[in-house]
């Protein structure tokens, strides 16, 4: 996440139970609690579709974090995970 610090900032008032709701979930993390934060607004949004890959519901954690994954891999390693699946897809095949 670079170039935070240029980002805008604005005041947020949480009450304090959520707040130490989210520091507690930050430590568990070992995040900063603006990482947090941010981690859970943009894990709000739907996950857009890119390179003909399906929009994922952020209801289905594990499903979105896999795709999130997907995306930051490189084109290497995309490549070889592609050759890995049809590969277990073919010996699934009757």
């Amino acid at each position: 996440m670079s170039g935070r610090h240029d980002d805008p900032q604005f005041k947020l008032r949480l009450p304090n139970a959520l707040k130490a709701r989210l520091e507690g979930a930050a430590k568990k993390a070992d995040r900063t609690l603006t990482a947090e934060i941010l981690n859970r607004l943009e894990n709000s949004f739907p996950i857009p579709s890119a390179s003909g890959l399906p929009e994922i519901d952020q209801s289905d954690a594990s499903m979105a974090e896999l795709l999130r994954a997907f995306r930051r891999m490189d084109a290497a390693s995309i490549k070889a995970l592609v050759a890995l699946v049809r590969a277990a897809q073919e010996r699934e095949m009757p």
